[in-house]
């Protein structure tokens, strides 16, 4: 799911949600942001399926607390922050609450944001 879910986006998917994750036998989804899970949970209340749902980078998981916090909600996997050092990234790869994801290679977003940083004169 995208990182910012815009009003129209927004719209299409709670219109078409159900009966794409029927057609495609969509197993799970990979959330950016904590309002992804509410979104979810708002959509899929009544049918009787359970989702994977892996919190992308987007999370920026840098502690234990916030891996506990994850699980708590429902989050099946996780990526770590990228923005971690590497003693950091061991001491949470050694933890065995969720199963986890680790960005080796790739350029990653410095920012996210809804608004367009151009603009006309």
């Amino acid at each position: 799911m995208p990182t910012i879910v815009k009003g129209n986006y927004q719209n299409l998917f709670y219109a078409n949600s159900e009966s794409t994750v029927q057609k495609y036998n969509i197993k799970g989804f990979v959330i950016s942001n904590i309002c992804n899970v509410k979104l979810l949970n708002d959509l899929f209340k009544d049918l009787d399926k359970s989702f994977e749902i892996i919190a992308n980078y987007t999370f920026n998981v840098f502690n234990s607390q916030t891996i506990s916090e994850l699980k708590h909600l429902g989050i099946s996997q996780f990526t770590l922050s990228p923005e971690l050092n590497k003693n950091a990234l061991s001491n949470l790869c050694n933890l065995n609450e969720l199963p986890k994801e680790l960005i080796v290679y790739g350029k990653t977003p410095l920012m996210n944001m809804n608004y367009c940083l151009l603009r006309r004169n």
